[in-house]
């Protein structure tokens, strides 16, 4: 039996064309946002509510297309991000029969493990943007309010002064903190979900399918710069 899925609408090809070949996901969800705004007491979107509420430091509030901006990072954060790393994770498990077997003597206790470290070498996002609000030095360079600097996170869950061997799969690797869903202010809404959904997946999937095989020549990573991973992981099973 072959199982094929797809998480995103891009197709595999040369970088700009594929990156014209992704949906505008503006075009879905501004018109979304308006029919909310048209019929606020139409049920419970808390998400969708609370940015109508919001209020900037002036004082104004968001438009339409303001507010779907800001939905766009949990529309794609919510599809995009887990699929992504249970995929790879499944691979490179795969690839690492000992580990796999490790893995597999005790899912109630060590897909918690084995999540940290997959969401460490697999995490798709690569950089995050961001404009300083004050001034910042950092190795003798002042960052001064109102420049963008751009956050490598990808760059940090490879750092061998926090990781031994970070190119290294280690399925129960000491992981002691990571970057992988942001810090501060910009921490990642969907932490405690996402974590959830991948434990969820990778010990439901060793538990249900006591083998399987990935088809690496029909596997598809579209290029990009900013959500790295595969749209297509064939499977048998």
């Amino acid at each position: 039996m072959t199982n094929r899925s797809r998480t995103s609408a891009a197709e595999p090809g040369s970088g700009v064309d594929t990156a014209d070949a992704r949906p505008n996901y503006l075009e879905f969800l501004i018109p979304a946002v308006q029919r909310r705004r048209a019929n606020p007491g139409d049920g419970e979107l808390p998400v969708i509510d609370g940015l109508f509420d919001y209020r900037l430091p002036d004082g104004s509030a968001l438009d339409d297309a303001e507010v779907a901006t800001q939905m766009l990072g949990i529309f794609i954060g919510g599809t995009e991000t887990v699929p992504k790393i249970v995929a790879h994770g499944l691979w490179e498990l795969l690839r690492r029969p000992e580990q796999l077997a490790a893995v597999r003597a005790d899912l109630d206790t060590n897909v918690a493990i084995a999540r940290e470290e997959i969401t460490r070498y697999c995490a798709p996002a690569q950089w995050f943007a961001r404009t300083a609000r004050k001034p910042f030095t950092l190795h003798g360079t002042t960052i001064r309010p109102g420049q963008r600097i751009i956050a490598l996170i990808a760059s940090a869950n490879r750092d061998e002064r926090e990781y031994p061997d970070p190119d290294e799969f280690i399925w129960d690797r000491k992981i002691q903190r990571s970057l992988v869903f942001g810090r501060g202010q910009h921490f990642c809404i969907g932490y405690h979900l996402a974590r959830l959904e991948v434990a969820v997946l990778l010990q439901e999937w060793l538990r249900r399918v006591p083998d399987y095989t990935i088809r690496a020549d029909a596997a598809s990573r579209p290029p990009s710069s900013f959500q790295w991973g595969y749209n297509t992981i064939p499977v048998e099973v």
